[in-house]
């Protein structure tokens, strides 16, 4: 029997309807090189299919009603403004990387979503780079940092990655082309550095269980349309340089895995190459709280919906304002920097829009909740049938609502009883949508005066994910059968596969110690596994549930880095 090591490549956002062409073209050796000789198929994401909660679910093997996380931000029933962003300790459960330092497997954990503030591991775990105060990267041990800022030179991706979210942020503000250079470079840049931590960490030690991120994600959310002639946003001139934008990305990473490979393929590990879900166009916007207002079910408050702030200006922003981008261009760096003080106006926050005392259901970023007495701040509408009524009227409405061409807007309504299980389910958004045209996706915008809006050559965001939900899945490994079976496979399946590759006893229930009910959803990706293997290693559960979860001290989110984290967010069309 071989148990040897496992490796979890977690590209974010990697989807085979870019993998497989390019592999037809012979683009993608090392993606070639994994899938010829392992098994691969369309792996199946969580609802929604964002980087939270799918990231998560992917290392608990648990559905987010077990986790307490369905999207960036917390409970959105106790604030109408979705709560708070979150962080490492949001996490209900314990994580694959938690589990095996328990057993004394030696783990190494990489650039992985919602790892701030980053636990204490039997070996390292570097957080992914803060937003706006790169020094104040975490890592453990936490000495490590300063380590890879001198090893790896991580300084450079620091700056490239601070520019980028200040042009998020609107920090420095540029033109598109400017932005987009950005995004490219940021996104190449940040997939070498992190391949070069990966590989100097394992050539210090030696680790039972590494997973890691490569990024693919922000360059598709806003380079997809000039590959698509027939997209809205796509624009000639700048389709003809960033027309390959987005599969020059999968070359960047198909170069990464190579050099992992070379680094630490030792014919003794098993490779997963995994995505959170996949990606697709984007071609229109559904206004959720704008239909729930033509629909009678909310209402806006009377008086003035913006209010006067002061802000500082760049002067590169200034000249574009005014037409004059040719002067914004020729400006040296530190004087397009230099802000003007000017009085601008903001939409209010919907929590300050919207009419509570006659509105019945609201829109959250991605679904959309009954505004319950007893649970929301101002709710209104009575637990039992009166929440019963609303539910059903608000289904019977959205399946009547047809889309911009006249067809059926909405494939399925759900509620969150048919999605999730678990102590924290009640937390979960009440209703969620499936449109049948995955080019739509969800705002929730109050003031937007149409239930639709189609994307132009100005958006930002032409590429989504959120009805796209179906990403890789490619493992190689000694017990892997090559060119294998795997049927259909869920995020969820990866930490039970994992840890049984590993030998390792699978938690379970600890009240009915019944593998059928075992505490992780997932199961044991099995047909994917050679018979010498399974035969001589009977799958084995656990009911004990040692220690606790310690974190490197420091501070979350200051207020500064909470602000621009939304910012990316919302650039990112997570927060609607």
């Amino acid at each position: 029997m071989n148990l040897g090591k496992i490796i979890i490549i977690a590209i974010d956002g990697a989807t085979f309807d870019i993998i497989l062409p390019m592999l037809e073209k012979g683009e993608l050796p090392n993606f070639s090189k994994i899938m010829s000789g392992g098994v691969w198929g369309r792996m199946m994401s969580t609802y929604p299919p964002h980087t939270i909660p799918a990231w998560p679910v992917c290392a608990s093997g648990k559905n987010p009603g077990k986790l307490g996380l369905f999207d960036f931000r917390a409970n959105s029933h106790t604030s109408y403004d979705e709560g708070a962003v979150l962080t490492s300790r949001d996490i209900k459960t314990k994580l694959i990387w938690n589990i095996l330092s328990e057993r004394n497997k030696t783990v190494m954990v990489t650039a992985m979503p919602l790892t701030y503030p980053p636990v204490k591991v039997n070996g390292v775990m570097v957080s992914p780079v803060r937003l706006i105060e790169p020094d104040k990267l975490k890592t453990y041990p936490e000495g490590l940092f300063a380590e890879l800022v001198k090893e790896i030179d991580l300084g450079s991706v620091l700056r490239q990655r601070r520019q980028f979210m200040e042009m998020h942020t609107s920090r420095i503000e540029g033109s598109l082309e400017a932005f987009l250079d950005t995004t490219i470079n940021t996104s190449n840049l940040i997939i070498e550095k992190l391949t070069d931590i990966v590989i100097y960490l394992h050539s210090k030690n030696r680790y039972d269980f590494s997973m890691f991120m490569l990024p693919i994600d922000a360059l598709q959310h806003h380079l997809w349309c000039f590959m698509d002639h027939g997209h809205p946003s796509y624009e000639p001139t700048l389709a003809k340089k960033y027309k390959n934008a987005v599969f020059d990305g999968y070359k960047s990473v198909d170069n990464a895995l190579g050099r992992i490979f070379k680094a630490l393929d030792d014919g003794n590990t098993t490779f997963f190459l995994v995505s959170d879900h996949g990606f697709g166009p984007l071609h229109h916007i559904f206004y959720a709280n704008k239909w729930l207002m033509d629909n009678g079910f909310l209402k806006l408050k009377k008086g003035l919906q913006f209010t006067i702030k002061k802000k500082e200006v760049t002067i590169s922003r200034v000249f574009e304002k005014l037409g004059s981008d040719f002067i914004a261009d020729k400006l040296p760096k530190s004087i397009k920097i230099k802000t003007l003080p000017f009085l601008f106006k903001e939409v209010k926050p919907n929590s300050e829009l919207i009419d509570w005392q006659n509105t019945k259901a609201y829109a959250t970023s991605y679904a959309i909740n009954i505004n319950l007495k007893g649970r929301e701040p101002l709710g209104i509408v009575t637990t039992g049938n009166g929440y019963k009524r609303v539910v059903e009227e608000l289904k019977s409405a959205l399946y009547s609502q047809k889309d911009i061409s006249g067809k059926q807007l909405i494939d399925k309504v759900l509620e969150k009883h048919e999605l999730y299980s678990g102590p924290y389910v009640d937390e979960a958004p009440d209703l969620a949508i499936f449109f049948k045209n995955p080019r739509y996706s969800i705002r929730k915008d109050c003031l937007y005066p149409e239930i639709f809006r189609t994307l132009n050559t100005k958006d930002r965001l032409t590429g989504h994910h959120t009805s796209f939900p179906k990403g890789i899945c490619i493992i190689k490994g000694p017990n892997i059968i090559p060119n294998g079976p795997i049927n259909d496979p869920k995020i969820e399946d990866i930490t039970p596969t994992a840890l049984y590759l590993l030998n390792e006893p699978i938690p379970q229930d600890p009240v009915t110690q019944d593998p059928i009910t075992q505490d992780i959803d997932g199961r044991i990706l099995t047909e994917a596994i050679t018979h010498e293997y399974t035969n001589s290693t009977p799958a084995r559960f656990t009911n004990q549930q040692n220690g606790i979860i310690e974190y490197v001290e420091g501070e979350d989110f200051n207020e500064i880095d909470k602000n621009a984290v939304e910012e990316h967010l919302k650039q990112l069309g997570y927060l609607g």
